[in-house]
This record gives C-alpha cells, structure tokens and sequence, in this order.
C-alpha cells in the first residue's frame, strides 16, 4: 500500500473489542469521539416496540400522528430501518401520510 494512503473508519456505536481489533494494524491513528455523557440531550427518549409483521406499518403511522404530532408537533423522530429498502418504503408510506419526513441511507448494498 502506498505511504500516502489515508484510512478512515467512522461507526456511531463500536465496542471496545470491535475497535481494538480495528486499531490493531493502524499506525499513528488519531480518534475524534463525542462524549455521550455531555452531548445528549436528558428531553431524548427511546422507545421499543414488539410487534407482528402486519401491524408495524399501521402502529407506526399511528404512533406518528396521534401520539408524536398530536401531543407534541414540535418533537423531532429518528427511524432506524434494517436496508435501503426499508427506509425508501417507510418514506412513501410516511409521506402519502401527509407527514413531512426525509430520508437517509447508506448505498451499501
């Protein structure tokens, strides 16, 4: 590999195990890391939801307009789907809605 060669290596989460082994063949890396103690907000919350594969569409859209806009049209939501795929159908579905969304993907696959 050539001397002037630049790697980058960017991850939101990484385990202590995961970056050792990252690290391990890298020279004079330098790591850039916010810290999650003093960056986030104490207002974000997370929620998790088991549900059946016909009525996850339907509670999302649900949870969106009446519990999300309804009570709190100002809050901001973050999905997290598994592929593009995902993301693209879950942007038509939100959006034919009437919820203003946006969309982000990685073109991985």
């Amino acid at each position: 590999m050539p001397k002037s060669r630049q790697s980058l290596l960017f991850s939101a989460t990484i385990s202590s195990s995961v970056k050792d082994f990252a690290l391990a063949g890298i020279k004079d890396y330098k790591m850039v890391q916010v810290d999650k103690d003093s960056k986030l907000s104490d207002e974000l919350k997370c929620h998790f939801f088991v549900l059946k594969s016909h009525e996850k569409v339907g509670s999302l859209l649900y949870i969106l307009q009446d519990l999300i806009q309804a009570k709190r049209p100002k809050d901001q939501t973050i999905i997290f789907a598994a592929t593009r795929h995902h993301v693209e159908f879950l942007y038509e579905v939100t959006r034919a809605a009437g919820i203003a969304v946006t969309c982000i993907y990685g073109a991985m696959d």
